[in-house]
């Protein structure tokens, strides 16, 4: 991706636990694109649904406010059938016109609903807020997927992302995200561009304030600090999502992260745990 200069930057509040010295955002020259396109095919919520349906409580789905859901095995399917380099992209998935939420490919080389990749997964339930960040630095090498899994688009589960040495900026902003989620953090991951380059980033709710989180920086410090987004309009979100909700940003270029440009889509729903009632969740 593109990214502008590095800055200085004003001092800033902290997030609560964090008594840290300013980090300002860096500059990255990579051409990160993990953009999410609208293709010239569309994933059609009937025909989706026409693709074969999992057993109750086996699969994961996304339902809308009317109740009606689909699985994702049947989106999974219904984008199987188009092949080439451009099955290897996440997608936009909608219904009459609305935005549902989006698809990704993961490593197993199938599409997944973009929640399914924050696991729930926490390698250290108890740890400072500033650790998952340091963590991170530590731990993962900036390598993009056509360098490393031989096609334009592959995306990581947060434990996958902790376990493999190498991703680019999705796979570390889904680890990052997870475990502060796990923290009892309000983080969510945040695709867009940076600079006008595709990027993937983390935000954090906290005291009536929004936080920026640059997961691809790799400055090893034990001390963090967390700037606000406001102050940072070179970041210009297009969606954004938790482990359970996916939000469009219907309103361009912006710094709020929280106003009602932001469109709440579809619920999403994990199968059920290993023996629970299928049906009791239905």
């Amino acid at each position: 991706m593109t990214t502008g200069k590095p800055g200085a930057h004003r001092p800033l509040l902290l997030l609560s636990g964090l008594a840290c010295a300013l980090v300002a955002i860096g500059a990255y020259g990579r051409s990160d694109v993990p953009l999410v396109i609208e293709p010239d095919w569309r994933i059609d919520w009937h025909a989706a649904t026409q693709q074969g349906k999992a057993s109750a409580g086996t699969d994961s789905v996304v339902r809308l406010s009317n109740g009606k859901q689909v699985h994702e095995q049947q989106l999974d399917r219904t984008v199987a059938r188009h092949q080439g380099p451009d099955r290897w992209l996440p997608y936009h998935f909608s219904v009459g016109g609305a935005p549902v939420t989006t698809v990704a490919p993961g490593t197993d080389r199938h599409h997944h609903f973009v929640n399914h990749f924050l696991e729930g997964f926490v390698p250290m339930p108890k740890a400072e807020p500033w650790v998952p960040l340091y963590v991170i630095a530590h731990r993962k090498t900036y390598v993009e997927d056509p360098q490393q899994y031989g096609v334009r688009e592959m995306w990581q589960t947060s434990r996958e992302s902790m376990g493999n040495p190498r991703g680019d900026c999705e796979d570390h902003a889904i680890a990052l995200a997870d475990w502060l989620i796990g923290l009892g953090k309000d983080a969510r991951v945040v695709l867009g561009t940076m600079n006008g380059g595709g990027h993937a980033w983390v935000v954090v709710r906290e005291n009536e304030q929004t936080w920026l989180l640059e997961a691809t920086r790799k400055r090893r410090t034990r001390h963090w600090s967390y700037p606000l987004a406001s102050l940072h309009p070179e970041y210009v979100p297009r969606e954004m999502f938790d482990r359970e909700r996916w939000w469009q940003n219907t309103g361009g270029a912006t710094v709020d992260y929280t106003g009602s440009h932001w469109l709440l889509g579809a619920r999403f729903e994990r199968p059920a745990p290993s023996g629970a009632n299928p049906a009791s969740g239905s």
